[in-house]
């Protein structure tokens, strides 16, 4: 059960977020999941705009009582959702500064009711057909922050390394609290403190670890209402799901399931959220102010892999003699549309589905053929295509669209045959792939030099965010931007109608998984096989190998355990083994003979030696029995010898 957070102590704001309740009979990867809402303060806003006689602000017991469209009206038990429900009421009754809830300038579309917060954070309606899906990302430019592809890198705009440890004081928080509390305008001009360069840094960052399609505010803001519901158990948890407004129950999932990843991967980001649980003003400010980061984290990768996206463009030969050319930097910019796709021969070849590319190597004329597929694409992109030519209603209807179906051609090798039998085979290992993957976490001056060998210059990602291993999260977003580069829009707009760019990320991220889950089972029992077959081989593995120089990712990710020095899983020992168990007998014995030698000693002790000092003022004259053998010196000596 989670607890709101106590007043923080003058030296330090730490707080923790309690460990998810698991359910029976769930898989081990699942993070298990506790939902519910938090209630805004936008209606609070508006009472003074609204006329005295409109009813009582939407609160979530209204929501939690009530029947939705496409929902059962009795989901579970009443007195379980009642009672999380009102654990979330209490929040509404928070008194909350007026001046710090004016939302700022384009937090809000005016056509948004502003009594209706669920509608104002724009949460829309999700199929429930698919639970696996999130829901669509309006991104534009004045909501969501989506800036212009920028030249500058990560490393430049965090000036120096940050403090990336999990304490956080309570003058930093209240530091960071007052920057979100100010407009866009002001907040130019404005330091902000050390919290602010840490979550601007990270918050670009964002999308690389939960999808480039996934709405990083909604996610904050989902995660945040399930810790203020504190539910108590699984029953609560499914009702919260439930109640959830204009969002299915799978989606309040998937997106906790995000926030939590974000909280184990984001330093200070969980502490920070439990100090904002109390200020629901705030939610929404910090929600915006990393969505904000993470569209401009996307927009730079998107920039700087597209100025280096002809270099790395295969040249194609067959064994007829014609070729396939790259564009060159000029044709590429002279072409109508921002990215080439199905209107370039050779951005064609690398975007078309896997199962057609021996169509597409066999057409007599690519020209036609890359045409008739920008046709079929553009339909798709709109939704419809026409039924009837010669009709005049012009009925539409939606279009399918095979390249939704299947994999790219970028993903394989480029010269890799397709196997029906085998389409598996040698995926992630092409070339292209490769090298678009090394330019952006390894930078551009590792392309071309041996794998693993680390950039020149500047910091690549892969430093500045302490990349020890490469995962699923990382290498189907670096996908999905390449897919994005490969087609036709001129500029990131979120996800089509049809959400075909977020089903590609979950379809590799489901893929990848897999594979990850191997690895690490491999790398705990030592028996991790890399480099017998690159088309075959692990694909973490591969990734590890080709960025960071081993299959086993950082020095850090390997166990110390035997194989560290040679030692084989059939029994035989290696040359390294002998020797390091030959110095070990003989150190041994060195200490065995040693100790006996002391023993010994001790055994037979010595007669005391008589005084070998030179000096004669040590000497104080013979025995008195003893008559001397010589008369005394006439004077002591000038110098000792």
């Amino acid at each position: 059960m989670f607890h709101p957070p106590k007043k923080s102590s003058p030296d330090n704001a730490q707080s923790t977020f309690p460990e998810p309740v698991s359910r029976p009979q769930t898989h081990l990867r699942t993070i298990p999941i506790v939902v519910c809402l938090i209630a805004t303060q936008l209606a609070r806003s508006s009472r003074a705009q609204a006329p005295r006689n409109v009813g009582p602000p939407l609160c979530l017991s209204t929501v939690a009582t009530s029947t939705q469209p496409g929902r059962s009206s009795n989901p579970g038990p009443t007195s379980t959702r009642l009672s999380a429900a009102r654990r979330v009421d209490d929040l509404t009754q928070q008194d909350i500064d007026e001046d710090a809830q004016e939302p700022q300038e384009g937090d809000r579309s005016h056509k948004d009711n502003p009594r209706d917060w669920h509608a104002a954070l724009r949460f829309v309606d999700d199929d429930e057909s698919e639970p696996e899906e999130e829901e669509d990302e309006e991104d534009t430019q004045e909501d969501t922050g989506e800036l212009e592809e920028d030249e500058d890198s990560e490393d430049d705009l965090l000036d120096g390394e940050l403090d990336d440890s999990n304490e956080v004081s309570s003058p930093e928080l209240a530091q960071f609290l007052a920057f979100l509390k100010l407009k866009r305008k002001d907040r130019v001009n404005s330091k902000g403190g050390r919290l602010v360069q840490h979550f601007t840094k990270w918050g670009r960052h964002c999308h690389r670890l939960i999808g480039a399609y996934t709405d990083v505010a909604k996610v904050i803001i989902c995660g945040l209402s399930i810790l203020k519901a504190r539910p108590k158990n699984p029953e609560d948890y499914d009702a919260c799901y439930k109640a959830m407004p204009n969002m299915s129950a799978a989606t309040a999932q998937f997106y906790m399931k995000k926030f939590f990843y974000m909280c184990g991967k984001i330093p200070k980001l969980t502490i920070v959220s439990s100090n904002l649980l109390s200020r629901a003003v705030y939610v929404f400010a910090f929600a915006k102010f990393m969505r904000v980061q993470a569209s401009a984290g996307r927009s730079t990768d998107i920039g700087t892999l597209r100025r280096s996206l002809t270099s790395y463009l295969p040249t194609v030969v067959y064994a007829s003699g014609h070729s396939i050319l790259p564009l060159s930097r000029a044709q590429y910019n002279t072409l109508k549309t921002r990215n080439a796709g199905y209107y370039s021969p050779s951005t064609a070849r690398l975007i078309i589905p896997i199962d057609e590319r021996d169509d597409f190597d066999a057409a007599d004329d690519l020209a036609a053929y890359c045409k008739r597929k920008a046709t079929q694409h553009k339909n798709y992109m709109q939704g419809t295509s026409q039924q009837a030519k010669n009709s005049r209603a012009k009925r539409t209807s939606v279009v399918s669209f095979k390249d939704d179906e299947s994999l790219p051609s970028f993903l394989y090798p480029t010269y890799q045959k397709y196997d029906p039998a085998n389409p598996q085979a040698a995926i992630f290992k092409g070339d292209f792939f490769l090298d678009m993957i090394r330019h952006l976490w390894k930078g551009p001056s590792a392309v071309g030099r041996d794998l693993g060998e680390p950039g020149l210059g500047r910091a690549c990602l892969a430093n500045i965010y302490g990349v020890t291993k490469m995962t699923p999260d990382y290498i189907a977003y670096t996908a999905s931007i390449i897919r994005f580069l490969l087609l036709t829009d001129a500029r990131w707009s979120g996800d089509d109608k049809q959400r075909s760019g977020h089903r590609f990320h979950v379809t590799l991220h489901e893929l990848l998984l897999g594979e990850y889950e191997a690895w690490e089972e491999d790398v705990e029992s030592g028996q991790l096989a890399c480099g017998v077959d690159k088309n075959v081989d692990n694909i973490i593995s591969y990734f590890n190998k080709c960025l960071l120089g081993s299959e086993y990712g950082h020095p850090d990710e390997q166990n110390p355990i035997f194989w560290d020095v040679g030692y084989t899983d059939d029994g035989k020992d290696t040359l390294r083994v002998r020797i390091l168990n030959a110095r070990k007998a003989e150190l041994e014995a060195l200490r065995d003979d040693a100790l006996k030698a002391k023993l010994n000693m001790s055994a037979n002790p010595r007669e005391a030696s008589q005084s070998r000092s030179p000096s004669v003022t040590m000497f104080d004259g013979p025995p008195a029995s003893s008559p001397p053998t010589s008369p005394p010196p006439s004077s002591p000596p000038s110098a000792l010898p």
